[in-house]
């Protein structure tokens, strides 16, 4: 596995993957988080939808400064 700069390419929607990110509050140095980009908007928004997302971890944390990323290791 490598990481993927989130400039080159990003995940796919609603995709678990490892990112490397800041969750605000609780780290000050960029870790490592399972996330996956989500979007509230599913409806009216078919133009710009794809800019409005955010990653959030499982528990429906914020990730912000998301740098890269990588698939999920398969079990």
């Amino acid at each position: 596995m490598k990481w993927i700069d989130v400039g080159i390419k990003l995940p796919p929607m609603f995709e678990s993957v490892i990112v490397f990110g800041v969750i605000e509050k609780i780290n000050v140095l960029p870790q490592a988080y399972e996330a996956r980009r989500w979007t509230c908007c599913t409806m009216g928004f078919d133009v710009e939808k794809d800019k409005l997302w955010s990653w959030y971890t499982p528990c429906d944390t914020r990730v912000h400064n998301v740098t890269k990323w990588f698939a999920m290791p398969k079990e």
